[in-house]
């Protein structure tokens, strides 16, 4: 605590004002003295800053208490120390209640208790300082957290869009390496059928399989063409009845049947002549 640390004494009586200027001559305060409540309200309009305010109640003018509830506006963290030398509870509740008052002491005062009085005033207003500090330290670091919590949730959206088009173009590329797997196990698959003897249906339905397997069909039928006038014939196929499985020749042959009706038809919408049932 150091000289800086002002303590303003407000009492209309002269006598009063030098014995608190005596009581506290050693103490490390910086003491200020006023004759009356106006005084005291022109020194702190000049810049007077005091750390605790103490007091009279009874001076003319202005009241102690009528000071006090100035003091509470602009001064607000200051400590006030009321001292009269009336024992009026009505004036002491109205002094806590408006004034907000640390302390009522009575006149003549005992020096030990107004000593320690300004010292736990002091003491208060430190606490009261220090907490206003840090309540402006806990919002502006409130701020900031808040501030890095929305950039942290900006950065983790951002990213997670960035792994998803990832992993959306690690899958395209997965499936265009799969299907060029396919296709090349597929052509060896083929080649390797093709350097050995088998017979046309075997080679059918291993082609047929191969192509399957390589564009991801459910069924895939082969047709022989001999010619324009003549239907195609199937003469291959697979998954018709079941997935995976080859067409039996019952199965081709009714394929083979309704697409010579569906030759017909064109034939005779093309030619314009009736079509022959049969």
């Amino acid at each position: 605590m150091d000289k800086e640390c002002a303590i303003l004494f407000v009492d209309d009586e002269e006598i009063a004002l030098r014995a608190v200027a005596r009581l506290f001559r050693e103490e490390p305060y910086q003491i200020i003295l006023a004759g009356s409540g106006k005084e005291a309200l022109e020194l702190i309009e000049e810049g007077a800053r005091p750390a605790v305010v103490v007091s009279d109640q009874m001076m003319p003018e202005m009241t102690g208490l009528e000071l006090f509830k100035v003091l509470s506006r602009r001064l607000p963290d200051c400590p006030r120390v009321l001292l009269t030398a009336f024992a009026d509870v009505a004036i002491a509740i109205e002094a806590i209640n408006q004034g907000g008052i640390f302390r009522y002491l009575r006149k003549p005062w005992d020096d030990d208790e107004l000593k320690h009085t300004v010292r736990m005033a002091v003491v208060h207003r430190d606490l009261i300082l220090k907490n206003h500090a840090l309540s402006a330290r806990l919002v502006q670091k409130n701020a900031l957290l808040e501030e890095l919590n929305s950039g942290l949730e900006a950065r983790v959206e951002e990213r997670t869009r960035e792994l998803q088009q990832a992993y959306k173009e690690n899958l395209k590329l997965t499936e265009q390496l799969q299907r060029q797997v396919t296709q090349l196990e597929g052509r060896d698959q083929l080649q390797k059928h093709i350097l050995t003897i088998h017979p046309l249906d075997e080679t059918l339905q291993v082609v047929l399989r191969t192509i399957t397997q390589y564009n991801a069909l459910d069924a895939a039928i082969f047709y022989l063409v001999q010619g324009a006038k003549v239907s195609p014939k199937a003469v291959a196929g697979i998954g018709l009845s079941e997935p995976g499985q080859f067409a039996q020749k019952s199965e081709l042959i009714s394929l083979d049947s309704r697409i010579g009706k569906i030759s017909a038809i064109g034939q005779a919408m093309d030619e314009k002549v009736p079509v022959q049932s049969g």
